[in-house]
């Protein structure tokens, strides 16, 4: 039979499954990184917690929760911006190469400007990186303000582990931000040029349209969202045929084909039955490891009939290279 846990490990196991549970279901970053900082002394016997966000344009660290037993001490913690040009020792083993740093005498090893040193009375320290996807996000510091003591190897294992996690929540927030921000431009370029947009999974389900898309196709956004784009719109092409499968542009896009510049002349069903042709250019929106995440269709209503027409070719659609350009670019 399997040794049966300890209280001191049942503990932990509950917190981290906390911890977990929360990054996985994140509404607040604030509120996840103060419940960080408060639960991880209570794991390690430590009394001070605090993490750093990384800016890594301006080579600084930010504070963005402290916790301790002294209120004045965590407001000072709390409005800290550091350098990373102030603390090259610290910089270099925690942010350059991505490992944990156990401080035996703060003052001498001078890994902390000394003026912080000095204020927060710091001795001993334990410094973990916040690494996602092998980039380092921030910084968490733990220490014990009663006086100087050692961290177990265990006690480091839990606070890199829950550090990973925080990492991942902020790296999780920083991309929806991301997102929405690169989603705002493209909706107000696709308003300038009369463009319609539909953001599909890897998968070709939907998952976002623009409110231009749902004044021409009929459908509200929620109404759309998580189903398949072949069985809501059901696209053809100018004679009639089913494009869904192997000639869709998204499957192309998939298969590695380069879209780039073409124009196809597609036939959309609408919501209340009817038949919108539309010149449709598609795009792939790839992370930084070049896999396709999203594909973008741009839909521009013809001015032909309802009934599709066969056509050799498509007139260019004007301010559409710069949408296509914005979306190629989004990470």
């Amino acid at each position: 039979m399997p040794e049966e846990l300890g209280p001191d490990e049942t503990q932990i196991l509950a917190a981290m499954l906390g911890i977990s549970e929360m990054v996985g279901g994140l509404s607040d970053l604030q509120e996840l990184l103060g419940t960080v900082v408060r639960i991880v002394p209570q794991l390690v016997r430590g009394d001070r917690c605090a993490i750093f966000s990384l800016d890594g344009r301006r080579g600084e660290l930010r504070c963005e929760q402290a916790f301790g037993p002294d209120m004045e001490q965590v407001k000072y913690i709390s409005s800290l911006v550091i350098k990373e040009a102030d603390i090259p020792k610290l910089a270099q083993k925690v942010i350059k190469q991505r490992l944990p740093a156990f401080i035996r005498d703060a003052l001498k090893e001078e890994i902390l400007p000394a003026a912080i040193i000095q204020r927060l009375g710091l001795k001993a320290m334990l410094i973990a990186p916040l690494v996602c996807r092998e980039s380092v996000l921030g910084i968490m510091i733990l220490d014990d303000s009663s006086g100087s003591r050692y961290f177990t190897s265990k006690e480091i294992n839990i606070v890199i582990g829950i550090a990973t996690m925080a990492a991942i929540a902020i790296d999780s927030t920083s991309s929806r931000e991301d997102l929405a921000t690169e989603r705002a431009r493209l909706a107000a370029l696709a308003a300038a040029t009369n463009a319609s947009f539909l953001v599909l999974d890897p998968h070709f389900r939907i998952k976002y349209v623009n409110s231009l898309g749902e004044e021409m196709l009929g459908w509200k956004r929620e109404e759309l969202v998580g189903k398949l784009c072949s069985e809501v719109f059901r696209a053809t092409d100018t004679n009639g045929i089913r494009v869904c499968g192997s000639s869709c542009i998204g499957q192309r896009i998939l298969w590695g084909e380069n879209v780039a510049g073409e124009v196809h002349r597609l036939s959309f069903l609408t919501k209340d039955g009817r038949r919108m042709l539309c010149d449709v250019r598609g795009s792939a929106v790839r992370n930084s490891k070049g896999n396709v995440t999203e594909i973008v269709y741009a839909l521009i209503r013809t001015k032909l009939s309802v009934t599709p027409m066969p056509v050799r070719q498509s007139a260019p659609i004007e301010g559409i290279d710069e949408l296509k350009e914005i979306v190629l670019g989004s990470k």
